[in-house]
């Protein structure tokens, strides 16, 4: 049976070493031109809220500020899941972050997070040989209509080191094989809360 192609972002499902992903989250700032998706891979922008802003009656002020990762960004944070109600006029408002709102973004941050997300099937599968090889995201705009990031793991761009996410394996599941459009459970590569010690301290 073909495995079927939605694309949805990236799906937290774990954490490493720690059993299931528990729906830790933090709050993040988001107001830029680019609109954010649940399950879009988010970097930062290296700013936070000005002081006095507010963002539906909450004061944000030097909330750390993010924007929707690029293929290749490596000041990657985490992945959003949800967003604050925008409460206008008693309406809730849409679960995306539309370009050039402000809103405030939950962000699944933990840098052990397990992610599944499906493959873009471009150029080729990914297969067998590729687990723990690293790639990106193709960062595909999600849908306004549903909400969801239409973000997918770029299945020609694996190598060795420098992208974005870590191949762990195939999403094992009675309804996904390898092949095309398969599933597969990552974990990022350059999460920003990681530390980096490069001299003896």
């Amino acid at each position: 049976m073909a495995n079927v192609d939605r694309p949805n972002g990236l799906v937290p499902v774990g954490t490493q070493g720690s059993g299931p992903w528990n729906g830790q989250v933090n709050a993040y700032y988001t107001s830029d031109s680019s609109a954010v998706f649940i399950g879009d891979l988010v970097k930062l922008t290296g700013t936070s809220a000005a002081t006095g802003t507010m963002v539906n009656g909450q004061d944000v002020s030097g909330m750390p500020s993010v924007t929707v990762a690029a293929a290749t960004d490596i000041t990657l944070v985490g992945v959003a899941v949800g967003f604050s109600p925008l409460q206008t006029n008693q309406n809730l408002g849409s679960l995306h972050k539309a370009a050039s709102e402000s809103r405030i973004v939950y962000v699944s941050d933990d840098p052990r997070t397990i992610y599944e997300i499906q493959e873009d099937s471009t150029g080729n599968n990914i297969d067998k040989d590729m687990v723990g090889l690293s790639t990106d995201v193709v960062a595909t705009a999600g849908s306004s209509t549903t909400d969801i990031s239409a973000h997918e793991l770029d299945s020609s761009d694996t190598g060795t080191a420098g992208g974005q996410l870590r191949i762990l394996g195939l999403a094992r599941r009675v309804d996904n094989a390898m092949g095309a459009n398969a599933r597969w459970l990552v974990m990022i590569n350059f999460a920003e809360s990681v530390w980096t010690v490069t001299t003896d301290v």
